[in-house]
Order: structure tokens, then sequence, then C-alpha cells
């Protein structure tokens, strides 16, 4: 699990916003002055420690520390950053309906499509990441789902990786039409973006984003 160390180094590091970046920027100058004045007063029979220095520069970094970590909070406040995967918890066990092309990991996939009313025959194309046609096979000429197990058109089992899949319909004349294809995936975890969005981790070991899902439900 990445999602802890993720959240971490996000907590340690968050982004501020325009006018806190311009706040830090200000104080910075504003120290750089004051350091320079005290350092062009200051006796040189007696001169400033460098601990002393040292001192001064991890004070301000630790201000400017803090004003990131304020940002973070007010992310979290404000419904983004990590307080968003409270609400996307919820979903975790749910499976997401998504666009094809999906990810073939070994285990079957669950297809949905809706063919065209009046079809006389429907098959499912199934192509690689290249687009060459690996397979095909006959789809119901009704809308509903169908389980394709990653066999080749010969039935020999295909490598994982990702995969292209439409329905190809013809009608009574031989016309034909062609359908899209979205797959179910189980959602098993979810995570946050460097730049705060909200992403789903797939069964599959896909990861996307959040509003990518077209429909949800429970298994």
């Amino acid at each position: 699990m990445t999602s802890v160390t993720s959240l971490t180094s996000a907590a340690q590091a968050p982004q501020p916003t325009g006018s806190q970046s311009s706040l830090i920027s200000s104080d910075f100058q504003t120290f750089l002055k004051m350091l320079t004045t005290q350092m062009q007063n200051q006796d040189p029979l007696n001169p400033m420690e460098s601990t002393e220095f040292a001192t001064q520069l991890a004070t301000f970094s630790g201000v400017e520390q803090q004003v990131r970590t304020n940002a973070w909070l007010e992310q979290i406040a404000g419904g983004g950053g990590a307080g968003g995967l409270t609400t996307l918890s919820g979903l975790i066990g749910m499976e997401a309906e998504l666009p094809t092309p999906a990810r073939f990991a070994g285990s079957p996939l669950t297809l949905r499509a809706s063919v065209p009313p009046g079809a006389a025959s429907a098959q499912l194309i199934i192509r690689d990441a290249t687009g060459q046609e690996v397979a095909r096979q006959d789809w119901p000429r009704t809308s509903g789902e169908v389980t394709w197990a990653g066999s080749s058109a010969s039935g020999t089992p295909l490598p994982q990786g990702e995969y292209f899949f439409s329905v190809e319909a013809r009608d009574a004349s031989g016309a034909l039409r062609e359908a899209p294809v979205t797959h179910l995936a189980a959602i098993k975890e979810v995570r946050l973006s460097a730049e705060g969005a909200g992403l789903l981790v797939l069964s599959n070991g896909s990861e996307i984003p959040a509003n990518a899902a077209l429909a949800l439900r429970r298994p």
C-alpha cells in the first residue's frame, strides 16, 4: 500500500495558494533585508556567530513550512485533498463501469454494450494495443453483459495488457452498425494524485481518475 506514504509526503510539502506563495515571497524578502542590515551594522570586532546565523535561517524555514502546512489543512477543510478520501472510501468494494480500453490482468473481464435495436446478429471484437484484431465472439442480440476470458480466436490465452473492445451488429439486410463497449471492474483502493485529485485503483491494477467512472453498482 502506498497511499499512506503519498499522503504523508503531500502533508509535508503541500502546494500553497497564490496568496500564500506571495506571503512566503514577501516574508523572505523582508527576512533578507533584515539579515543584510544586521550584518552591515554588526561590530567588526564582535561579528555574528555562525550558529546565530544558522538559527535565523532555520527560524525562517520553520515559518515557511508552517505556511505550507496551513495551506494543506485549509485544502482538507475545504473538502479537497485528504478530506476527499473520506468520501471516496465509500466506493471501495463497488464496481465501476468504465470506458474501454481495459487492462486484462489474467482474470476474465465483464463487458457491457447496448446493441442497436433490430440487430439480427452481433459479435464482440477484441483488439490488442496495436489495434490488431486478436479475437471475436458472439454477443447477445440484446443489450447486456458478456464475460471475456482473455483468449484469442483459437482459444489460446492472450498476454496481460491493454485491449480494445467493440460490438459489431448486423440487421436483417446485413447493414453493419458498431456499438461502444464498457467494462466493469471492482474498486480496491482510493488514492490522491500529486494534484490532490481522487484516483480509483481497480482490481485489474489500473489507476484511473474518480470522475472517469460512468456508473457504480454493488456487486
